[in-house]
């Protein structure tokens, strides 16, 4: 689940130990789920979109805030 791009495996252990170290440290189901929709291999896959209106990628300035904000995990998102 975790894929790491380390070739040696004393990096892919500190990986995966860093990994297993956050998520027995997160205090709450919610902070567990966050933690693992970050860790998802495409979970910033939405920055490297091609806006691009035809095929429904372009963001207008609020919704690109508010992606911005849920993606940072910010507490606060003020639409104006």
């Amino acid at each position: 689940m975790y894929a790491t791009t380390q070739k040696t495996k004393h990096g892919t252990y500190l990986v995966n130990a860093s990994v297993e170290t956050l998520m027995s440290a997160v205090p709450t189901q919610v902070g567990l789920a966050r933690l693992l929709a970050a860790a998802s291999s495409h979970a910033g896959a939405f920055l490297q979109a091609v806006p691009c209106s035809l095929v429904g990628t372009r963001l207008d300035d609020a919704s690109l805030r508010i992606a911005i904000a849920l993606h940072l995990a910010l507490q606060s998102v003020s639409v104006e």
